[in-house]
């Protein structure tokens, strides 16, 4: 009997704990449910490289209103700042107005890295292009991971960009794209910066020609090299821009910004075409050659009468920028120095003559192994075949000091970055400016086997 008693009493007291614990444990995932229903984003945390190697992801190019569907009719209920890690959940099909009704984006609904979930407006968030779509330039470095500074010791760099389109007509069809892209580095808390390399709109368009990640300061720290071309609608001349961007003083800061293009008369571009861009270990030197009016010519040499309408002198202009470590910024090394281009004859008993002209009076004779400096360049007019032409001529000071005339094709540039390129238009058939083109590379990088002298067309 008491061994009866004990064995009840036993069940008893296991039962009652067994009860104990269930209940304890209800009320645990209870406090769960309740936190969770106040907190949906508590448990909610993802690794920013798995995100982006794994996912379609966004981030933000300013702050952003978050909306709790995709309109504009219900309030925002929060926001994201600037340069925040989004994972894309859906998309719409169609794109809409914005606020102001003048350009047309999909919605898009996203959750942060803390798990804020909501639907944000396609204006103001980059979003990841397809790697079929990305631009074959970029898939190098797309979800590509790099080491750099300032917060940004493990990042991972992608291709992101906006696409709608403006809102002119009723009829979509007839609405011009909208398109801007960009080059976004994430770190490993899922902050995000970005540089703009590309965009097409109704007023132009701008393509990336090179884009490489180098150490150009000596901190083996890369920097992003970027240079773009740009067109306006309203005419073919080409805008051509080399910029330098770097961790610097807490930010992801352009350190550098050079602008190659050379425009010329009639907005077209001038012979030389871009200016030569050198780029070395802390050193960045620029080139180019300047048609200039001679009312502004720096050189000593006496460029005659002036015929403004037909003339413009010429300079080699050249000048080089430092990396300064106190500043953390280029500065100029060496300031502009502008000398006479330099020219050697193509053949021997080449006529130097008093005029611009087949029948101008010769003053003398020169031989292949002569020098002689560019002073002007004189278009002269002529009719051939019913059609007019016009015939460049160089005016030219000789080393015995005496000045004339000589057609430009019979002699050439010596010694400078643009040789290959000017020679190759002055002893061209077409001649014409406007029409002129070159394959010629214009950048030339240290280290970097793919700054050759190929052309990068985009």
């Amino acid at each position: 009997m008491l061994f009866k008693d004990r064995f009840c009493h036993s069940l008893i007291g296991q039962f009652v704990e067994n009860r104990n614990k269930n209940i304890e444990s209800r009320k645990k995932k209870m406090r769960l449910l309740i936190i969770l229903s106040f907190f949906p984003f508590a448990l909610w945390s993802a690794n920013p490289t798995d995100l982006i190697l794994n996912a379609r992801v966004a981030t933000t190019l300013s702050g952003v209103s978050i909306f709790p569907d995709s309109t504009f009719e219900k309030q925002s209920t929060s926001s994201f700042k600037v340069g925040e890690l989004l994972e894309v959940l859906r998309e719409t099909v169609s794109e809409y107005e914005d606020a102001s009704q003048n350009q047309k984006f999909k919605w898009y609904k996203v959750r942060s890295l803390k798990g804020k979930e909501g639907w944000v407006y396609g204006d103001g968030i980059a979003v990841m292009i397809p790697k079929n779509q990305i631009d074959p330039k970029l898939k190098t470095i797309h979800r590509q991971k790099y080491h750099f500074n300032n917060g940004f010791e493990k990042s991972i760099a992608w291709i992101g960009g906006i696409e709608g389109r403006d809102n002119f007509h009723e009829k979509d069809f007839l609405n011009p794209p909208y398109k801007e892209y960009y080059i976004i580095i994430t770190n490993e808390r899922g902050n995000c910066v970005f540089v703009n390399h590309s965009s097409e709109n109704a007023r132009g368009k701008m393509n990336p020609r090179h884009i490489l990640f180098h150490d150009t300061t000596g901190d083996e720290i890369p920097e992003l090299l970027l240079q773009t071309s740009s067109f306006s609608s309203d005419d073919g001349f080409e805008n051509r821009i080399f910029e330098i961007y770097s961790f610097q003083a807490g930010g992801f800061n352009r350190i550098f910004e050079e602008r190659m293009s050379l425009p010329h008369k009639n907005n077209n571009p001038s012979p030389a075409i871009f200016k030569f861009v050198e780029v070395d270990e802390q050193i960045i030197r620029i080139a180019y050659v300047d048609y200039l009016a001679c009312n502004n010519y720096m050189q000593s040499h006496d460029y005659g009468k002036y015929l403004k309408q037909k003339e413009y002198c010429v300079e080699y202009v050249t000048y080089t920028y430092s990396w300064n470590e106190r500043t953390r910024q280029y500065r100029m090394m060496y300031k502009e120095s502008r000398t006479a281009p330099v020219l050697g004859a193509r053949r021997d008993m080449l006529v130097i003559k008093e005029e611009p002209s087949v029948i101008g009076k010769p003053i003398t004779t020169i031989g292949r192994s002569d020098r002689m400096e560019l002073i002007k360049q004189h278009d002269r007019s002529v009719l051939e075949n019913g059609v007019k032409k016009s015939v460049p001529y160089f005016y030219v000071k000789l080393k015995d000091g005496r000045s004339g005339f000589v057609e430009a094709e019979h002699v050439g540039f010596i010694d400078i970055e643009h040789t290959p390129v000017l020679n190759s238009y002055y002893q061209s058939q077409e001649t014409a400016i406007e029409k002129w083109k070159t394959e010629y590379f214009f950048l030339t990088i240290s280290g970097d086997n793919r700054s050759s002298f190929t052309e990068i067309k985009p």
